[in-house]
């Protein structure tokens, strides 16, 4: 089981790496993956796990108004905003969009923000 799950893991960061050289194929930074989930366009989340973390993003009323901070919220058109952890806001926009999950164990150099996405489709070029 252990090593099936390597395997899974080792496979979405080869596909992120491969994903990343084209336009709109993978988030490696928070800001686009914040941004990708805002559109739907994340279709898995790649995570390093942290449960310590005290990482924050800001949330909305509706899973996918997420921003990193109060404005974005606001600007989103959302009445009321808080914050709260980085791995919850984004997990409950995952969920909301029906996405994938995969935690990882350790920093990956792809993933300087520890957090990054293969996507389903360029936000970008669907919404500019």
């Amino acid at each position: 089981m252990a090593a099936a799950r390597r395997a899974t893991r080792e496979h979405k960061l080869a596909r992120l790496a491969e994903q990343r050289q084209r336009p709109g194929g993978a988030a490696t930074r928070l800001a686009d993956v914040v941004n990708a989930s805002r559109e739907a366009a994340l279709d898995t989340l790649l995570l390093v796990d942290r449960p310590d973390s005290a990482d924050r993003l800001w949330a909305g009323p509706i899973p996918m108004a997420i921003g990193e901070s109060k404005q974005d919220i606001k600007a989103l058109g959302a009445d009321q905003a808080y914050e709260d952890r980085l791995d919850e806001v984004l997990l409950r926009a995952l969920i909301d969009t029906d996405g994938d999950l995969e935690l990882l164990d350790e920093p990956s150099g792809l993933l300087p923000d520890g957090v990054g996405g293969l996507l389903r489709f360029d936000p970008i070029r669907t919404h500019p």
